[in-house]
């Protein structure tokens, strides 16, 4: 009497694929072009209506306007240096600091700006210059102090809403961003950071029908630009619409996006939405572009041999020119798969081959481990069937299959006590396999007649 435990062929490398595809989608991410956050600080001006020079350094004055005027920050940089008085204005020492932002040499401008408001607390555009130099080394804290004091003072412009906007981002709060980008964006509706800005906090707060009726309204306006239409589809997967997805990111292709990520998740859900055929085309695209990208592929290489697609599979293990650029990990998943490849086409000598190749490079594989157990007891080559499932056993992401792949072993010889005990190690390594009780009783009686 033949006992089947396992209702798929134990031990072969694919057992289950069904849920490949999405699985795949998940872990690839959308890749976009960043976007570019400039802060604005105010323009340099002399005199300045919030404090001004004194008399005695209105000379200076004179000599700087030229200089500001043409934006020759370094010749006005040196002028104040060599600016020699025991008593500088805040006014001066705001311009100073001024000056060394528009240099980007921030401690300098730091320092001269805070001196500037320790002798007059209410100069709001040395608050905003202070900000942006904060914003610019990520110290949101102080940014986010000054940018309220500017507030506090009466200024209620874009720039500064933006700002405010970004740094509740950076501290991960998107729904008091949402706020701020709402506002700057009443004050400058076609400001393209702010509405960035916006659609970054509107996914990260998961309202993606918000999100999606604002890139709807971006893309009507600027149809040709790539990086909406991947935010498009970035969107519409989070929305579980994976056809608008997949054809948000096929245009986001046609309009040049190159991104290597971009491709593979297009292809992926063509792979569960779409045309297989535009998959293997994509993913040869992908592996031409960058063959490392192959370790991403083994789940669909896997769902491609499960359904039979063995010509889409064969190409893009073709299109790997060179091996050798693959990690040694990848080189032997490479081998297990073209053994599987033409096992699937009936060729066993060429598949035993390949999978012999694939484990000098990686002892430890124990898919094809299982796949070279599976074959050798279908050969009723029990002892070395035996041998590989004992391997596989003790590697830990094939050690329930191993044992279930023995068991089964055990059950073909009517070894009932043996296939008992290691379906007891299944249970003790996944607690939550109670369909196997079922199988043990039933083992236990056929062993309590044999014996």
């Amino acid at each position: 009497m033949k006992l089947k435990l396992i209702k798929c062929v134990v031990g072969a490398i694919v057992c289950a694929v069904s849920s490949v595809a999405q699985a795949q989608v998940n872990q690839v991410s959308v890749i976009l072009e960043p976007p570019v956050w400039a802060f604005k600080a105010d323009t340099v001006v002399i005199p300045n209506h919030e404090a001004r020079l004194t008399p005695n350094e209105q000379p200076l004055a004179e000599r700087l306007k030229p200089l500001l005027t043409n934006a020759d920050y370094h010749s006005a940089a040196s002028l104040l240096e060599g600016y020699k008085s025991t008593t500088k204005s805040a006014a001066l020492w705001q311009l100073t600091g001024q000056v060394y932002l528009a240099l980007e040499q921030y401690a300098k401008a730091e320092e001269a700006l805070l001196i500037a408001l320790k002798q007059a607390p209410g100069l709001s555009r040395s608050h905003r210059s202070l900000a942006v130099i904060y914003l610019q080394l990520k110290d949101y804290h102080k940014a986010h102090f000054h940018i309220g004091q500017a507030i506090a003072l009466g200024h209620h412009d874009a720039q500064l809403f933006g700002q405010l906007a970004y740094i509740n981002m950076q501290n991960h709060q998107p729904w008091a961003a949402i706020s701020g980008y709402q506002r700057a964006l009443l004050l400058e509706p076609n400001n393209q950071q702010w509405q960035q800005g916006l659609m970054a906090s509107l996914i990260q707060s998961q309202q993606f029908s918000a999100a999606h009726a604002l890139v709807m309204d971006l893309i009507a306006n600027d149809e040709n630009n790539a990086n909406l239409w991947l935010r498009r589809g970035q969107i519409a997967l989070n929305l579980q619409q994976f056809e608008q997805a997949l054809s948000s990111f096929e245009m986001a292709l046609r309009l040049g996006d190159t991104q290597v990520n971009n491709r593979l998740l297009t292809a992926q859900l063509h792979i569960q939405h779409g045309s297989v055929a535009r998959a293997s085309t994509l993913l040869k695209d992908v592996l031409r572009q960058d063959a490392l990208q192959f370790s991403l592929l083994h789940p669909t290489f896997s769902w491609l041999l499960q359904q039979q697609h063995y010509e889409e599979a064969e190409q893009l293990l073709t299109t790997i020119a060179d091996v050798g650029t693959l990690t040694v990990f990848d080189q032997s998943r490479y081998y297990a798969f073209k053994g599987q490849l033409a096992a699937k086409k009936g060729s066993i000598k060429q598949a035993l081959k390949w999978y012999e190749q694939s484990l000098l490079l990686d002892s430890n594989n124990g898919e094809v481990l299982l796949a070279l157990a599976e074959h050798f007891s279908t050969q009723n080559a029990y002892s070395r069937a035996e041998l590989y499932y004992i391997r596989a056993a003790v590697i830990g992401a094939v050690k329930e299959q191993a044992l279930l792949g023995h068991a089964q072993l055990e059950i073909n010889q009517q070894d009932y006590g043996s296939a008992i005990v290691l379906l007891n190690k299944v249970l003790a390594h996944n607690p939550n396999r109670l369909d196997l009780k079922q199988n043990i009783a039933i083992l236990q009686r056929l062993h309590s007649q044999a014996s």
